[in-house]
């Protein structure tokens, strides 16, 4: 129940941070969103503001520095941890697609701008 709990504040957080970024009067179109988000080396939590599309798709070049990302399945009662482990047979992948909106938490071996 604690880890649910959590997962629920760590998602709220997210979506509170991109809601600030947004700031008031603008429209929530992908227009109006940042263009970049900073990963920085060792973990992040990060709000994906990017279209839903595939990990390493999204990811694009900075895939070689990104070793794992998690995500919180909060619709998931039994494991709602999902991990996404570079070089892992996607058979063991928990997720394979970033979601627009979602929160997340990268390791990275370095820091830079994800755009």
């Amino acid at each position: 129940m604690a880890v649910r709990r959590l997962g629920t504040v760590l998602t709220l957080m997210g979506l509170a941070v991109m809601a600030a970024m947004m700031g008031p009067g603008t429209s929530g179109r992908a227009q109006d969103l940042p263009a970049t988000v900073q990963i920085y080396e060792g973990s992040t939590h990060v709000g994906y503001l990017g279209p839903t599309l595939p990990v390493e798709k999204a990811l694009a070049n900075a895939a070689p520095y990104i070793s794992a990302i998690w995500y919180f399945d909060r619709f998931d009662a039994n494991s709602p941890w999902k991990l996404w482990g570079a070089g892992l047979p996607g058979p063991l992948q928990g997720f394979s697609e970033l979601t627009f909106g979602e929160a997340y938490f990268t390791v990275s071996s370095l820091s830079f701008e994800l755009v």
